[in-house]
This record gives structure tokens, C-alpha cells and sequence, in this order.
């Protein structure tokens, strides 16, 4: 997918609210390609400041600032952060106000059924310590 099908997926109203909407108060990187070609993620802008996204203007003001990266993924911390103004805000854990763990299950088209048998060996081990109002599977 090169940047402007990118920037044309991301610019979609339910996409960018759906990105806000799991990204607000959380840290965000964004993955792209380094000079040799390499993948790397992009954290922070150059004064310092970690990469938000708390309105989905943000979305699209990401993925143009950054457009010499060639950003092809938006990720978010599991944290929630009371203030993220600065390098210190992500480094400090008393600034964690939730969080929100996540398994990526991957699998490939031939053996899905192991990721679903993965996916639900976890969600019985979360409600056996009492976690079900918020799990989500997607």
C-alpha cells in the first residue's frame, strides 16, 4: 500500500473516528519506512512532544506532518496517560492512568482455527479473573 492509499484510508469519517476514539490519552506511533527501506516506528516529533490523537483532525494532521516517513500503520500505547507534553510522560508510571492489555493473535488463512482456539483459551482465562464487561475481539 503506498502513502496515498494510505492517506486515502485514514481520511475515511468513520475510520479517523474509530482511530480517535481508541487513541485518545494514549501514546501513538506511527509506522513507516527508514531511508535503507527498513520498517520503524515514529514516536515522538522532533522538539520531544509523543504523537496523540485526540481529535480526528489529528489522523490526517499525523499523516501529512510525517509524509516523508511514509506512515502506513497508526499504533497506540496499551497506556492511558494523564499528560503527555513530554519524553518524561511516557517514561514515568505514575502518570499511567489505565491500561488496557492486548494479544494480537495472527494466523494465516490455512490454520484460522488455531487463532480462534487461541483467541478463546484467553478469554476464559481473563473471566476466570473475574474480566468480561471489557473484552473485545476483532
Amino acid at each position: 500500500m503506498d502513502y496515498e492509499e494510505v492517506l486515502e484510508h485514514y481520511s475515511k469519517p468513520q475510520v479517523k473516528d474509530e482511530i480517535t476514539a481508541y487513541c485518545r490519552g494514549k501514546w501513538v506511533a506511527l509506522e513507516g519506512l527508514q531511508r535503507n527501506g527498513g520498517r520503524a516506528f515514529l514516536r515522538y516529533t522532533r522538539g520531544g512532544v509523543p504523537l496523540t490523537i485526540n481529535e480526528p483532525e489529528d489522523v490526517t494532521l499525523l499523516l501529512k506532518k510525517f509524509r516523508f516517513f511514509k506512515p502506513r500503520t497508526i499504533y497506540a500505547s496499551i497506556n492511558s496517560y494523564r499528560r503527555l507534553e513530554n519524553r518524561e510522560n511516557t517514561d514515568n508510571p505514575a502518570n499511567i492512568v489505565k491500561s488496557m492489555p492486548v494479544w494480537d493473535v495472527d494466523a494465516s488463512l490455512e490454520s484460522w482455527e488455531h487463532a480462534v482456539k487461541a483467541s478463546e483459551v484467553i478469554v476464559e482465562r481473563l473471566d476466570k479473573e473475574g474480566i468480561s464487561r471489557s473484552v473485545y475481539l476483532k
